[in-house]
């Protein structure tokens, strides 16, 4: 995932023998479409080459994101090698959203959450689909408390869709050097998860006005929980 406009590189590693000659390679567009159909040369005795694709060919005219497939082939003493990946090219979220307030919201560090891991457009996506539509609109520019009631709230979305999946990854002790640590064998999960749907509770009345705040007739958001525990077992 990149945001739109920027580059986006990828390296291809000469893992089965060195190309017989021009390593050529195409980007698609969303619709199938070629945006760049190009060849290139490897130094002699290279053991890998990078594709770079310019910020310019990283567009997004659509609502949310669009997709870029890139495809190379090259042949070698032994045969033709090919291969593709796919990405997706995001537009920015109107809010000065972070990946640092995800993970600040689940207490706990970057190596154990990448940013490439944590999916901020599907949350503010999520949060929209929630309330009246253009709701959030005034509140982009806004810059007031409204807008850091917002911003909360989409990183809480995020960090809630990912909470299943951390309470599998911290259950595990970590060593680095000398130093070793395990975190608390009893964490409160339905704190955290309490704690997150507040912020996205506070959104919703904020935008909606027929959203019941108390939570007795409308459900704010919700989450499977995994039982057993995965760290207790009970």
């Amino acid at each position: 995932m990149i945001w739109a406009g920027s580059p986006f590189a990828q390296r291809i590693e000469f893992s089965t023998g060195f190309p017989a000659g021009a390593v050529s390679y195409q980007l698609l567009d969303n619709d199938g479409s070629i945006l760049v159909d190009q060849e290139l040369t490897p130094e002699a005795g290279a053991i890998s080459m990078l594709i770079l694709i310019s910020g310019a060919h990283n567009s997004c005219n659509k609502p949310l994101f669009e997709a870029r497939t890139l495809t190379w082939n090259y042949t070698t003493d032994t045969g033709l090698v090919s291969d593709r990946i796919t990405y997706r090219v995001q537009k920015p979220i109107p809010f000065p959203v972070s990946t640092d307030g995800v993970r600040a919201k689940l207490g706990i560090e970057p190596h154990e959450l990448r940013d490439d891991e944590i999916d901020l457009v599907s949350a503010y996506s999520e949060l929209v689909a929630l309330v009246p539509d253009g709701s959030t609109a005034i509140y982009e520019t806004a810059g007031d408390r409204n807008t850091i009631i917002l911003i909360h709230a989409i990183e809480a979305v995020a960090a809630l869709t990912y909470l299943p999946a951390l309470q599998l990854k911290i259950a595990q002790r970590e060593s680095g050097g000398t130093n070793e640590f395990s975190r608390f064998t009893k964490i409160d999960w339905d704190r955290i998860e309490s704690d997150l749907i507040d912020h996205i509770a506070r959104a919703r009345a904020l935008l909606d006005t027929e959203f019941d705040v108390t939570g007795d007739t409308v459900t704010t958001f919700s989450k499977a929980t995994p039982s057993p525990d995965v760290i207790t077992g009970a």
